[in-house]
């Protein structure tokens, strides 16, 4: 038996007051309809109001009826910016927090490493000399070369940069930075300059002695001169004057390593260093140079390097990639090239 469904009068709208039920034709809403009984999932939420305009009546069959006063507009738009600013400070103050935290404990030693101990040792080195350049290793290769290159008693290099760039390029999110260099040894003489412009400028010049003696230390920015042993040099600049490759190149430094071309008169190779162990000397000449508060801290250190069919030096390529602290630590990438000569060198 199908119940009959009773016709509902229709409803006309009315102002709810602040105090009183709803009203519906002159009649409160509970005498109008059995809520309890007859729709049992029906509730009926009072609100204070001052206008009918403030409230939503949503209707869901399967929901409970419910006033919701509406919020103002202006209230929403205060809310949104209170919680952007609220967004804003706690990333701002995180990056930079964290940036301290990170910094403090992300800090690079370089006495943690002895550059002596880490060197091939003499006698394995001349046994490499005496062998063919088809039968050694990258690593063994670039060893012989710079041994043979601390014995040469004439020689130029010029520091530059990479795909005909006149200067070296490091660069990074705050400001690029170009620099170049020139060494060179005639006899017993040395000189050694390194340049550099961008966010910080470098003038620095030495010259020296490979028999001992003072040094002449003078620096272009504070135009300042000053004379130093060999001893005080070393300890301040890390690497010594009379060594022209500021890396600690050896079987325990060396990574990975390649064959790039053999070639009559010129023969590439590749090979990545140790971002630590090769770097314990080089990082305090960095520091000495730029004028930096902390030593960088390397993350990748790459060598591209010709030698000629004797294994002397020719030129070679590096792409470096390490931290420094400028106030926040910003990653760095430097990019420049060796150029060697043997002869017709500039006496400076």
């Amino acid at each position: 038996m199908k119940k009959k469904i009773k016709e509902q009068k229709q409803i006309k709208d009315v102002v709810l007051t602040d105090n009183e039920e709803p009203m519906i034709d002159g009649k409160r809403l509970s005498e109008v309809f059995d809520v309890k009984s007859e729709f049992p999932d029906i509730k009926v939420e009072k609100k204070k109001s001052n206008a009918s305009k403030d409230f939503d009546i949503n209707f869901d069959p399967d929901a409970e009826l419910v006033f919701k006063k509406r919020k103002s507009r202006w209230k929403m738009v205060r809310s949104c910016i209170a919680w952007l600013f609220v967004v804003m400070f706690g990333l701002v103050g995180g990056y930079f927090v964290g940036d301290i935290i990170v910094g403090k404990l992300d800090v690079y030693d370089p006495n943690q490493f002895s550059s002596t101990t880490l060197k091939d040792s003499e006698e394995t080195i001349a046994l490499w000399r005496a062998k063919n350049i088809t039968t050694l290793t990258a690593g063994q290769v670039f060893v012989v070369a710079e041994s043979k290159l601390n014995e040469c008693q004439y020689y130029s290099i010029t520091t530059k940069g990479l795909n005909g760039r006149e200067k070296g390029i490091i660069t990074n999110p705050v400001s690029p930075q170009d620099f170049w260099g020139y060494r060179y040894r005639d006899g017993d003489k040395g000189y050694f300059s390194y340049n550099s412009t961008g966010i910080m400028s470098v003038i620095k010049e030495t010259r020296f002695n490979f028999s001992g003696g003072k040094l002449e230390c003078y620096d272009g920015v504070s135009k300042k001169k000053a004379n130093k042993t060999p001893e005080e040099y070393l300890e301040e600049v890390g690497c010594a004057a009379t060594s022209p490759v500021d890396y600690v190149v050896s079987t325990k430094t060396v990574l990975s390593e390649e064959v790039v071309l053999l070639s009559s008169g010129r023969n590439t190779f590749k090979i990545t260093l140790s971002p630590t162990k090769s770097v314990s000397n080089y990082v305090k000449k960095m520091k000495y140079m730029s004028g930096l508060a902390d030593y960088p801290k390397f993350n990748k250190i790459e060598i591209t390097f010709t030698v000629d069919d004797q294994m002397n030096f020719l030129e070679f390529e590096v792409r470096e990639e390490y931290k420094v602290n400028y106030g926040i630590t910003v990653t760095c990438q430097g990019e420049f090239k060796y150029e060697f000569k043997y002869k017709d060198i500039e006496i400076v």
